[in-house]
């Protein structure tokens, strides 16, 4: 079984924000009940995710809105071990990395294979 934490500081380089994911457009995100803003850049980090498609506003026949911003019905605290991860490359230290599957699943449901397998 590959070591999670080995695997995911490879690709903390392939992950790295821009510069210019700090300057550009906020979006507000409602995930499970809980609003975040997240720049248009770290959204758009891992090409064909969810996440790229929810900037790009092309969600296909996926578009829960509630106040005209996107709704994700999934747990906003995995959510924020997610877009933790965008935006550093890595993890924070957490119990639910000796549990890899509760974030696992959450890391495939928003397209993020890169994620899903260090995770397994």
């Amino acid at each position: 079984m590959p070591d999670p934490i080995a695997t995911l500081a490879r690709l903390e380089a392939q992950t790295m924000p821009s510069p210019s994911a700090r300057t550009d457009t906020v979006l507000q995100l409602n995930v499970g009940g809980k609003a975040f803003w997240v720049s248009h850049g770290l959204l758009s980090k891992q090409k064909g995710s969810l996440l790229a498609r929810i900037a790009a506003k092309n969600m296909g026949s996926w578009s829960a809105e509630v106040d005209g911003c996107p709704f994700i019905e999934r747990d906003p605290d995995l959510f924020e071990y997610i877009l933790s991860w965008l935006r550093l490359g890595r993890l924070r230290s957490s119990p639910l990395l000796s549990d890899g599957g509760t974030l696992k699943a959450e890391a495939q449901f928003y397209g993020l294979h890169d994620l899903a397998q260090a995770l397994s």
